[in-house]
């Protein structure tokens, strides 16, 4: 994936070198594109820790359940012996 990203943002930077605008307009886009991918990493670690940490949340429920209907189970066998 990093490879990705990598060649991705060195596309865009050398897009932005060889595209005809002056010095100062060309350094702030880089820095603009720059700022953007910055966000768009930003926003894609946050998505996948929500995901991660719901996957995380929904484990720990069904094992609370499993564990719990195990309790029961077992206390129900203890009875019938």
């Amino acid at each position: 994936m990093s490879k990705v990203l990598t060649a991705l943002l060195a596309g865009i930077v050398i897009g932005v070198l060889v595209a005809p605008r002056k010095g100062s307009e060309t350094r702030r886009r880089i820095i603009d594109g720059a700022l953007d991918f910055r966000d768009d990493i930003n926003e894609f670690i946050n998505d996948t820790t929500e995901q991660i940490n719901s996957g995380i949340a929904t484990a720990e429920d069904q094992a609370k359940d499993i564990l719990s209907n195990g309790r029961k189970r077992f206390s129900g066998l203890g009875k019938k012996i």
